[in-house]
């Protein structure tokens, strides 16, 4: 049979294939094969056939021919990567595939399938590596919604680029897609152009204007760029939509506070409670703000409505305390921080409050975390909670030894559970401020010789970065990162150097880079404590492996291992890394810092100095 006559049945046998006549397809395909025994895409043509039919392992049988007589042929790698993830038989059907793409790369249909079979098999990671791939080589395929969920999984993986293209792709086959427009904005925000990120969150509040979190976000970008006006107004307009927001007025309030609006934002502060009367106020200094103001007791009778409302909502419980504790009615206010601690206990340990719970009992914390800030205290402080013999104080941060002291100790012991006969648990709080406060260590030994103590160190230029953005976000920072450490710099580097501090430092700075310099704490710390009463970690060791770490806490708190703990992380930032040149300045500012610690603690902590 002439080789022209072989590709005549071949192309024979394909039509019908193509028209569903099953069996002279089959029939052909053997006529060509008597001639010609090794023809490989007759016994492609003959698997397809066998495979349309059902017939797996005959189908895989011919297959595999086609392959001994012809090894680079993408189109029957194909064919089998198919059938073996119809059997979900997915290890085989992945390297069919990967044989396939690696003989026909530009072949999209081939990354789409694979990206299929990852997502069967929960590798998402490699799921969306395949998906975009196939978008490179295909990007008009799919439609809008799929590429917006594409670029989503590309943004969570941080490849802000390829998530950028697309959500344009998105756009392009659905301009008026408001959810594409606000992901570009997040794209926007992410690489630092606010102005651009500012003009695709107003754009997609053009195509939907119910959207809160694109309120939220184009506020915050117009924060971002200093135009505290139009992010007023911006919050202002969300206001009218969503007046049952509570994230709205809590954020308008603190803008107007910060731009001396203070009827308005005494009023939004006071809707923000109305609405969300157990939302604890932490880092905002709220009742400083009402009481200064003259507006703490309209803020009271709203506490006292809610705590009758929300009979077992231990935050409101703990707002009134706080309230009261402003109005210097310290006795009540110790009375309410006692019902807060109990009202979260009951939550978790019900029968255990029912036996042993005594309001006369006073009970002393047997451990406190120090440090650092920004060093990872709220995970660790939130996994030790987990622990079945640990039961947390009513606030996490309590800063009575430093910035409370006057309240008295009788205040400071409110806070933590009141167990009478129940001697099985440990209590304690972790304020990250102690570790730099001068009065801070003499004050607790008087108090508590024995106490035990946790710090967290973090290489302190990775810390002093994210203390000024977790700053930023609370509006507490205006200066750009370089101009705020550059002003540090210029003060420390001299005054450290005659261990004195000009007194206009504390006034003029953030202190980012002087809370870096942990040895300056921990000396002073060291002189009034025994060393083996603390348990110095490095943050970094925390973050990558944070069982091993809470392990060596439990021991050091002389506690039974457990492995009930959900790692979640708290508190996390993310921002772009700072340039070389900066790093470089603060490296060498902390080296001298960073090598007396190691020399003083005798432990390593690699935060690459020379």
């Amino acid at each position: 049979m002439s080789q022209a006559a072989v590709l005549q049945l071949q192309q024979q046998a394909i039509d019908y294939l193509n028209q569903n006549q099953i069996v002279a397809a089959i029939t052909t395909c053997e006529q060509i094969l008597k001639q010609h025994p090794k023809f490989a895409p007759a016994c492609k043509i003959l698997g397809t056939a066998f495979q349309l039919q059902g017939e797996h392992e005959t189908a895989k049988s011919w297959y595999k021919k086609a392959l001994e007589y012809q090894p680079n042929f993408p189109e029957v790698y194909a064919n089998l990567g198919s059938l073996y993830a119809k059997e979900e038989n997915w290890t085989s059907a992945i390297s069919a595939y990967q044989n396939a793409i690696e003989l026909q790369p530009q072949m999209a249909g081939l990354y789409r399938n694979l990206a299929r079979i990852f997502s069967q098999t929960d590798q998402s990671d490699k799921a969306t590596e395949y998906w975009y791939k196939a978008f490179q080589l295909e990007p008009n395929w799919g439609t809008a919604e799929e590429h917006l969920t594409l670029g989503n999984r590309l943004f969570k993986q941080q490849q802000l680029v390829a998530a950028k293209h697309c959500y344009q792709q998105a756009l392009q086959q659905q301009p008026d897609y408001a959810e594409a427009y606000h992901n570009l904005g997040e794209v926007a925000s992410q690489t630092y152009e606010f102005e651009q990120a500012a003009s695709y969150y107003q754009r997609a509040i053009d195509f939907n204007y119910k959207a809160l979190i694109t309120y939220q976000r184009l506020a915050e970008t117009w924060s971002q760029l200093k135009q505290w006006k139009k992010a007023i107004a911006i919050y202002q307009s969300a206001v009218e939509l969503f007046p049952n927001s509570f994230e709205i007025y809590q954020k308008l309030a603190q803008l107007l506070q910060q731009e001396q609006y203070h009827e308005q934002a005494i009023a939004a502060y006071l809707k923000a409670i109305e609405l969300k009367p157990y939302f604890q106020w932490s880092y905002l200094n709220l009742w400083q703000y009402l009481a200064k103001h003259r507006q703490l007791e309209t803020a009271l009778q709203y506490y006292r409505s809610a705590v009758e409302q929300l009979p077992n909502a231990p935050l409101v419980e703990l707002n009134l305390a706080e309230i009261l504790t402003r109005l210097g009615q310290l006795d009540t206010a110790t009375v309410h921080y006692q019902q807060a601690t109990y009202k979260k206990l009951k939550q978790s340990y019900p029968e255990i409050v029912k036996q042993y719970w005594s309001p006369q009992q006073v009970t002393s914390p047997q451990f406190i975390i120090i440090g650092t800030q920004k060093g990872g205290t709220t995970s660790l402080y939130r996994y030790l909670e987990q622990h079945p013999q640990i039961f947390p104080a009513i606030r996490k941060e309590i800063y009575f030894w430093n910035y409370h002291y006057r309240r008295g100790l009788d205040w400071y012991l409110a806070h933590f559970p009141r167990l009478s006969t129940y001697k099985n648990y440990l209590t304690g709080e972790a304020s990250p401020n102690y570790l730099e406060d001068k009065q801070t260590p003499t004050r607790l030994f008087q108090a508590f010789p024995q106490m035990k103590f946790i710090v967290l160190l973090r290489n302190p230029v990775d810390r002093a970065v994210s203390q000024y953005h977790h700053w930023i976000r609370l509006n507490r920072e205006q200066q750009s990162l370089e101009t705020a450490f550059q002003l540090e710099l210029e003060w420390l580097s001299s005054d450290l150097k005659q261990q004195q501090i000009d007194p206009h430092y504390w006034t003029q700075t953030s202190r980012y880079l002087w809370r870096g310099c942990y040895i300056l704490f921990l000396q002073r710390w060291m002189n009034i404590y025994p060393p083996e009463q603390f348990l110095i970690l490095r943050s970094e060791d925390f973050y990558h492996s944070p069982a091993v770490t809470l392990n060596q806490v439990f021991e050091f708190l002389d506690l039974p291992l457990t492995s009930e703990i959900d790692f979640k992380p708290y508190n996390q930032g993310f921002y772009q890394p700072i340039s070389e040149e900066i790093r470089q300045q603060l490296h060498q500012f902390f080296t001298p810092y960073n090598q007396k610690l190691e020399a003083f603690l005798g432990m390593k902590f690699d935060w690459n100095f020379d």
